[in-house]
């Protein structure tokens, strides 16, 4: 009994005896089902982009709440982009190269068209909906004072796409997240099976699952990732 409780171990042991003496949820290492895992993910940034977006088609919200208009815009280009970004906690599922094997070259353009959204105008700025122009405002005669002279930009600058855009872009998004779903539902019944065909031979158990403690105060993420002083 003792070395059927005890942890790592594998599901069956050398002789094929099941180990887990006790229904539950128990953490463990798997390539197939931390793949499945990282699916999921990607598949709920998708889901949650899409919902965002879907608000933005609202004509009305730009003229009473436009704010929140530009919010919704940068929440759900920033979200539909996360799962083709680099994540240090998403390893096993290369979500661009499933992109790029499922989707047509109209898909492909509108998905490159998000993500240099993402890149260029929100995330960074390389004078993507925003003008650059430097300008000086100067007087018809010699400034006797530096207050004639004005300085501050006057270059427009672009804050929220609209509900035109949206409802462009919004069939995009919606056919992203079934392509992704669809996939998430295969994998998941794909995964099952070869689990139980193969007597969970790549799982090992850790133990019992414990409830993650999420910290995402300031106290917490400096403890995570300290702040590195130059030198």
């Amino acid at each position: 009994m003792l070395d059927r409780a005890r942890s790592p171990r594998t599901v069956f042991d050398e002789s094929g005896t099941y180990t887990i003496s006790e229904a539950g949820l128990y953490e463990v290492t798997s390539r197939s089902v931390q793949k499945y895992h990282e699916v999921v993910f990607a598949t709920r940034d998708l889901r949650t982009a899409h919902e965002m977006v879907e608000e933005c088609c609202r004509t009305d919200l730009d003229r009473t709440h436009p704010l929140l208009e530009q919010s919704l815009w940068i929440s759900a280009v920033i979200s539909y982009s996360k799962p083709f970004k680099p994540n240090n906690a998403r390893q096993l599922f290369n979500a661009k190269e499933f992109v790029r094997s499922n989707a047509d070259g109209e898909m492909l353009n509108r998905h490159h068209y998000l993500i240099t959204l993402r890149d260029k105008m929100i995330a960074h700025d390389d004078a993507l909906g925003e003008g650059k122009q430097v300008t000086i405002g100067l007087p018809y005669r010699e400034p006797r004072n530096y207050l004639e002279i004005g300085i501050d930009p006057t270059s427009p600058r672009i804050v929220s796409l609209g509900s035109n855009i949206a409802r462009e872009v919004e069939p995009h998004f919606r056919l992203m997240l079934k392509i992704f779903d669809d996939y998430r539902n295969q994998l998941r019944e794909d995964t099952l099976r070869n689990l139980v065909d193969s007597k969970f031979r790549e799982v090992t158990v850790i133990g019992r699952a414990k409830e993650a403690a999420l910290d995402v105060s300031q106290e917490g993420v400096i403890r995570r990732w300290p702040r590195i002083e130059k030198t």
